[in-house]
């Protein structure tokens, strides 16, 4: 997916989103581990405000 994105140069790691992503959490969540306002959406990546319709 990253490459789509980014294409093939990129040299950066996949997890690099995922680490920037529990970083906002830490700072916007009441309880980063249990989000409501940036949600991971199984297949599509990260919604806000936890609507997963």
């Amino acid at each position: 997916m990253i490459e789509l994105a980014y294409g093939n140069d990129y040299e950066g790691y996949d997890r690099n989103i995922d680490s920037f992503i529990k970083r906002i959490r830490q700072k916007i969540e009441d309880d980063p581990k249990n989000p409501k306002i940036l949600v991971t959406k199984y297949g599509a990546g990260y919604i806000f405000g936890g609507d997963e319709g």
